[in-house]
């Protein structure tokens, strides 16, 4: 039936989309005649692994190629957990509003939630056989919700 490839496709087309789009972007820094920025760099690193891990371990699984490995999504959704953490790190860095001292205040806590739910993926896919956790998101998703409202105060928009 049509409903129930629909959204495995759809999937599937949006992974390859996104390992096509970050690829570009890694193409792009590495061949960059400036200066290369570290942050657009790590922004092509976590958005072409989460993409990637994402691909292999859901869209073929859906394929009914090769079974989902819970530590390459482990991998993955780490990648993905990171991805807002490097768009704080962006944000402070370009804007003259923010003091190093509040850089770091701001900054620091948004690598430290990354971390903290990457091992969560990580504990949950070597426990019990599976990636993501649940409860790693809600805290990333939540703990994020609350950084962005930090970061525009701190940066007065």
């Amino acid at each position: 039936m049509i409903s129930d490839t629909a959204a495995p496709l759809a999937n599937l087309m949006g992974f390859i989309t996104g390992v096509v789009l970050y690829g570009m972007l890694l193409w792009m820094v590495f061949t960059s005649r400036r200066e290369l920025n570290r942050l657009s760099l790590l922004t092509g690193f976590l958005g072409f692994s989460w993409n990637a891990g994402a691909l292999a371990g859901y869209g073929l699984m859906n394929l009914g190629i090769a079974d989902s490995s819970p530590l390459l999504l482990a991998a993955a959704f780490g990648a993905l957990c990171f991805l807002p953490s490097v768009v704080v790190h962006s944000a402070l860095a370009v804007s003259d509003k923010v003091s190093r001292r509040t850089n770091f205040l701001i900054a620091i806590p948004a690598y430290a939630m990354s971390s903290i739910a990457t091992a969560m993926h990580f504990h949950s896919a070597a426990t019990s056989g599976t990636a993501p956790s649940q409860i790693a998101l809600r805290g990333v998703t939540v703990g994020f919700a609350g950084l962005i409202l930090v970061l525009l105060v701190a940066t007065k928009y």
